[in-house]
């Protein structure tokens, strides 16, 4: 019998972006305001949603040091996948059990044998496309021009909160 999670509509509200896969939509340098600006694209829609990273991303934004440090410091805006797992395969599993939408242009094909109906399924990996220095995904209606920063792209996100331990 099937895995129920993979057989469940997708969470509308809930998505999983391919962070590596979209800092590469404006060319063969990834550049992390792409990710990032798409993350506050996403939650001035009211999703929640969280970047993927390989393990490599801090050695590829190395010019966005400071801002891909401060992302990584909250985790329910960013996982960065530990060195010798792909960020792909984890992003996927996470799709599959939680019924997110994925943001790719990834064909998946390594991954394709075990996540076939997610991967296939209509409405699940949502694409998009840098245009005029916007940054466009039809299927959400999103359309955001860039910023000309991953500082600030980074602004423009809302941190979740914060919780501070007093001392007693």
């Amino acid at each position: 019998m099937g895995d129920p999670a993979s057989s469940a509509p997708p969470a509308p509200r809930r998505v999983l972006v391919d962070a590596l896969n979209v800092a590469h939509w404006c060319g063969r340098r990834p550049e992390l305001r792409l990710p990032l600006a798409l993350l506050a694209a996403l939650q001035g829609q009211g999703l929640a949603a969280c970047l993927y990273f390989d393990a490599s991303a801090r050695h590829r934004f190395a010019g966005d040091t400071e801002s891909y440090t401060a992302l990584r410091q909250f985790g329910s805006l960013c996982v960065e996948v530990p060195a010798g797992r792909t960020a792909d395969g984890v992003l996927l599993r996470e799709a599959r059990a939680t019924a997110a939408r994925i943001v790719s242009r990834d064909h998946f094909s390594d991954h394709r044998r075990r996540y076939r109906k997610l991967i296939d399924e209509p409405g699940r990996v949502l694409t998009g496309f840098v245009r005029d220095d916007a940054l466009q995904l039809p299927e959400l209606q999103l359309h955001m021009p860039l910023p000309a920063s991953a500082a600030q792209a980074l602004a423009l996100l809302q941190w979740p909160p914060v919780c501070v331990t007093v001392p007693t």
